[in-house]
């Protein structure tokens, strides 16, 4: 069990590895008791519209009432400009799967814990 998530407050440092495309990333914690394979397919499902991207995700840490979150990182692949209506619309079908909370920056690749996402 990861818990580099919530137990620091702070955000923690940007990876280096997005340089100036920081911007396209959308971090969020899926709150997600079941298989992650089935996590991922029901984000596909609900995100292959638009501009938005299920780039990576990996369990985080269990919550003090014990439900499971997942970390997933969502990649935006137009001008930054044109990003709010888009995320609000990401965001609600988002939620027609589970619930959400905005994760502080991480990276992903870097953690040990490794499940089969896919």
């Amino acid at each position: 069990m990861l818990d580099y998530v919530a137990s620091s407050p702070a955000r923690p440092p940007a990876d280096s590895r997005l340089g100036q495309d920081e911007h396209r990333i959308l971090d969020l914690l899926a709150l997600w008791n079941e298989d992650c394979a089935a996590l991922r397919r029901a984000i596909e499902d609900q995100t292959d519209w638009g501009p938005f991207e299920l780039a990576e995700m990996t369990p985080a840490f269990y919550d003090v009432f014990g439900a499971r979150r997942i970390l997933c990182r969502f990649i935006f692949h137009v001008d930054a400009d044109a990003r709010e209506p888009f995320e609000c619309d990401l965001r609600r079908r988002l939620n027609s799967i589970t619930s959400w909370k905005d994760a502080p920056r991480t990276r992903l690749l870097d953690t040990t814990h490794t499940e089969n996402t896919s």
